[in-house]
């Protein structure tokens, strides 16, 4: 599963058929979903199995996530051996919440991992998304720490309830650089806004096997 997948751009960068056998995209944004449809019609991802959805994956479980799509994708019984998500985790009101309670418990498989690709909170820098920069978008996080990271997944494992434990050995936090330039939409609105070099956490863990 791609989480947050947008129009698919990510999908487009690491599309692998011999990694890859089913692919779905679930996003909440209708517009960008559209577009990753499109995508898919065209084949421009080539043979492997696709859909992309806008839906909410908070208010439905995996069988109706499944019944929910019209192509051949749903050999999904158990789940999804890898769920990946870039710059999505930043945008969600409670992201611990929707890490446990939602892709843990309701569609990772059991011996599956995440991948969570961030923003690193860093107050010595401007902040990635000015608020209120452009009417109608609104970020809820200006990135995130490693330790608020850590405790994500710990909290995860206290919870009561829930079968599915995450195996927090092979949880990794990975700090890469990236350069972030001044998109020049932005600049006549904010026009100090500076370049800078900025660190995208990479965020990898597996669930646990049930016994």
């Amino acid at each position: 599963m791609d989480f947050g997948c947008g129009t698919g751009f990510l999908v487009s960068k690491i599309i692998d058929p011999d990694v890859f056998d089913e692919i779905v995209g679930v996003d909440v944004a209708d517009g960008m979903i559209e577009v990753f449809q499109e995508k898919i019609k065209r084949k421009d991802f080539g043979e492997i199995k696709m859909a992309a959805k806008s839906i909410d994956l908070s208010e439905i479980n995996l069988k109706q996530l499944n019944s929910s799509i019209t192509t051949d994708v749903k050999n999904l019984d158990t789940g999804f051996d890898l769920i990946f998500s870039l710059l999505a985790f930043h945008h969600l009101k409670t992201p611990e919440t929707m890490l446990n309670q939602v892709l843990k418990d309701n569609y990772i498989n059991p011996g599956g991992r995440i991948l969570i690709m961030d923003y690193e909170r860093d107050p010595k820098k401007q902040i990635f998304h000015p608020i209120h920069l452009i009417n109608g978008e609104h970020y809820e996080h200006d990135g995130f720490t490693e330790k608020i990271v850590r405790d994500w997944f710990e909290k995860g494992n206290m919870m009561e309830g829930t079968e599915r434990k995450w195996d927090l050995d092979s949880l990794t936090i990975t700090k890469v650089p990236f350069f972030c330039p001044v998109d020049p939409v932005w600049f006549n609105i904010v026009p100090k806004r500076v370049e800078e070099t900025y660190n995208m956490l990479m965020i990898t863990c597996c669930t646990k096997p049930l016994v």
